[in-house]
């Protein structure tokens, strides 16, 4: 090939590669489903450790059996359908390394409902849990020291390494106290939980190990957020914090402070001060350490705007997600054709408005809705990150066919949707992953440079996006996938490709291509999409070992071979003229 050849194509490639389109350029990499005999779901973390495993953590009403090695603890007392904390490890190509199941065993209903995880370093993780409060059974092994029996849910802290084996664990509760637990970090040697809270049935607690603010004690049956903070070194209650707003979402900024999402109401008591544009906005506070306010704001239009989940950004500010019913108008800039949108707003270090953006289907009946979880966490949060390539990604459910925003087909009656933006809100592509059944987002990490792991729980078996049978009535499923335009082709081979070798030549190439698929793989199908996710070519169940590309333009392309096993094995070619 000449010197002026040479330059003419890598002209071409970088033209293919700086193009921003609105194509998806997504490669999906593999799916798993996992789950027992009865109900498994609502996620309260999926957590991706250095060694690129991915670690969940969710409820389980399942026996031991299918991907479960043991049943739930609860099944002596409990009556009716009962949950218990079900945790597991898969590495990076999907496949199961361990899983432990943990409870008590002498509560009734709901026993022991797992509600956040962190990891604590690279051998432990820390798990936060509802009790039973008076329980003293199972993996519930701090006795219950109290004068009376408490009255209501407790919370239940529980160390375990980095094989699930459990290493220590504590209970926190008081009397008449009732939690609806929404989000759990950690921040150095400090466990900060975030709760909403229920009825205190007209008295304040009297005895236990957490304590109330003053000023909830005067409002009993007013609920909102009580946030705690707890020292993991000493295992002791520090501090608790009451404000009107229930939260959402918890994190620390680079400023070393806490921040709390969730969605405010025009009711001003105890330190909330700020009014609402509409009937519900989003809220922040900001605290220092200690639990004291240092600013809040609320943000909205003029009727219902929900938090789902808060992100520190890059610049040192803040990006609010959520969805809004209002109209244009006050804080929400954009018209909407739906009744509903996701609304992503971007504030400032101290929660100055930057921008906002409105995103959805523009169909007025099963457009795009966010889950709300009724079960372990009060809703789902985890589901907006910071993509290392600089932008957002965000995660949520839709319904009905492609319309605005949402540009693929419906796979079943819920599909799980994932949004990319810039950092300026500009959007650039939409992906949808479903089975044939409904299916609920609840969780979404970063495994490497984009590559994307995004789980929830699905009711449906092979079909649409879902390549292996359901286990139960509600499975936990996961998928990953590459953005090609940004994730190194290395890091996408190695996690596609586990056992066979997949050899494509000459590469470049101008009038015919040839592969080969080592081991005993055979192949289903083979795709070429250009770098901006079109596909421009299919073959299924290929016959030969050559396909004609003599009508394609020159360029890059994602050679994609997917086969009979759902397996997938990428690579990348140049196509000359």
């Amino acid at each position: 090939m000449s010197v002026n050849t040479k330059f003419r194509m890598l002209l071409l490639v970088a033209s293919f590669l700086s193009y921003q389109g609105i194509a998806q350029p997504i490669l999906k990499l593999w799916d798993k489903t996992i789950g027992g005999n009865f109900p498994d779901y609502n996620i309260a973390n999926m957590l991706i450790t250095p060694s690129k495993n991915i670690t969940i953590a969710c409820l389980s009403a399942s026996d031991a059996g299918f991907d479960k090695t043991a049943s739930r603890k609860d099944t002596l007392y409990c009556s009716g359908t009962c949950y218990g904390t079900w945790v597991f490890t898969l590495d990076k190509f999907g496949h199961k390394l361990w899983d432990q199941t943990y409870g008590g065993s002498m509560g009734t209903g709901t026993n022991t409902t797992v509600f956040g995880m962190v990891q604590q370093n690279t051998n432990s993780f820390l798990l936060g849990c509802s009790i039973w409060a008076t329980d003293s059974s199972g993996d519930l092994t701090d006795p219950y020291t109290y004068p009376n029996s408490i009255s209501g849910q407790g919370i239940w802290i529980l160390n375990i390494d980095s094989l699930g084996n459990k290493l220590w664990n504590k209970r926190y509760c008081a009397h008449n106290m009732a939690f609806y637990f929404n989000d759990m970090i950690l921040n150095d040697d400090n466990l900060y939980i975030a709760t909403r809270l229920s009825s205190l049935q007209n008295n304040p607690p009297q005895y236990g190990n957490i304590f109330i603010p003053p000023c909830y004690q005067t409002l009993y049956n007013n609920p909102g957020l009580i946030a705690f903070k707890i020292n993991i070194q000493n295992k002791i209650f520090n501090w608790s914090f009451y404000h009107h707003s229930p939260m959402k979402s918890l994190l620390k900024s680079k400023a070393n402070q806490l921040l709390m999402g969730g969605w405010s109401d025009s009711i001003l008591v105890c330190n909330k001060t700020m009014n609402t544009n509409g009937i519900y906005d989003f809220g922040i506070i900001a605290t220092d350490t200690l639990g004291n306010i240092l600013w809040q704001k609320n943000y909205g239009g003029s009727k219902y705007d929900r938090i789902m989940d808060v992100i520190a950004t890059n610049d040192g500010g803040y990006m609010l997600y959520g969805w809004t019913f209002s109209p244009q108008g006050f804080d929400v800039s954009q018209t909407s054709s739906n009744d509903t949108s996701l609304w992503v707003v971007k504030v400032d270090s101290l929660g100055m408005k930057l921008w906002d953006k409105r995103f959805g289907s523009c169909l007025r009946t099963g457009g795009s809705t966010l889950t709300i979880n009724g079960y372990g966490k009060y809703e789902t949060s985890h589901l907006a990150i910071n993509t290392s390539d600089g932008g957002f990604l965000f995660a949520t459910n839709v319904k009905g066919a492609a319309c605005g925003d949402v540009t693929e087909a419906a796979r079943g009656t819920q599909d799980y949707w994932l949004l990319k933006i810039d950092h300026d809100g500009v959007k650039l592509w939409d992906k949808r992953f479903g089975s044939l059944g409904s299916n609920r987002v609840e969780s979404l990490s970063e495994m490497d440079t984009g590559i994307y792991v995004v789980s929830g729980s699905t009711r449906g078996g092979i079909g649409g996006d879902k390549t292996e049978a359901s286990r139960g009535y509600d499975d936990i499923w996961l998928i990953c996938f590459a953005d090609t335009t940004v994730a190194n082709l290395t890091s996408i081979n190695e996690i596609a490709n586990t056992n066979s070798t997949l050899t494509v030549w000459p590469n470049p190439a101008s009038d015919i291509l040839n592969y080969e698929l080592t081991g005993n793989e055979k192949i289903k199908n083979i795709t070429l999409s250009n770098m901006l996710g079109e596909k421009v070519m299919e073959v299924n169940l290929p016959t030969s070992k050559a396909i004609q590309i003599n009508t394609l333009q020159a360029g890059v392309y994602i050679f994609n071979c997917e086969t009979t096993k759902g397996k997938r094995y990428v690579k990348k070619v140049m196509v000359t003229k």
